[in-house]
């Protein structure tokens, strides 16, 4: 496979919003398998988050996550945080309770709903200013090494 369409196609995934409806005679027979279906749609817009949020760069000296809150230990473990399970699980909890999802029938694009449900939230969290600080100057610090 050619590694190049692979992340050029890991960029623009989308998944489709349908997989989680269920009917209503489905949801009456089958408790278990509504469940795991939507156990499923939970961990596919998971794993989608997980990828896109390796291109997000999160506000300068922010280190508490006002998305799934996540305290760091310092604001330059943030973009990391981004792509872990936590955050990305906590993304996907809060779009797939949403309206949007529940009732969207077509493809969305993943890197919008995570900026949605994501990156617009962190740009509205105030870092402290000792983490602003912090944060500039180590990236002047590490440009000067690099």
């Amino acid at each position: 496979t050619n590694n190049s369409s692979n992340s050029n196609s890991s960029n623009n995934k989308q998944v489709p919003i349908g997989a989680n409806k269920t009917s209503r005679r489905a949801r009456k027979r089958s408790p278990s398998r509504q469940t795991g279906q939507a156990d499923s749609v939970f961990e596919r817009w998971t794993a989608a988050f997980q990828v896109v949020a390796v291109d997000v760069k999160p506000p300068l000296g922010l280190r508490s996550c006002c998305v799934c809150g996540a305290r760091l230990s310092t604001p330059l473990r943030m973009h990391e945080h981004l792509g872990g399970r936590q955050h990305c699980a906590a993304v996907a909890t809060k779009f797939l309770a949403s309206n949007i999802a529940r009732n969207y029938d077509n493809p969305l694009d993943v890197k919008e709903v995570f900026h949605h449900y994501s990156t617009r939230p962190l740009s509205h969290c105030t870092p402290e200013p000792p983490d602003v600080a912090f944060a500039t100057l180590s990236i002047e610090l590490g440009d000067a090494h690099g």
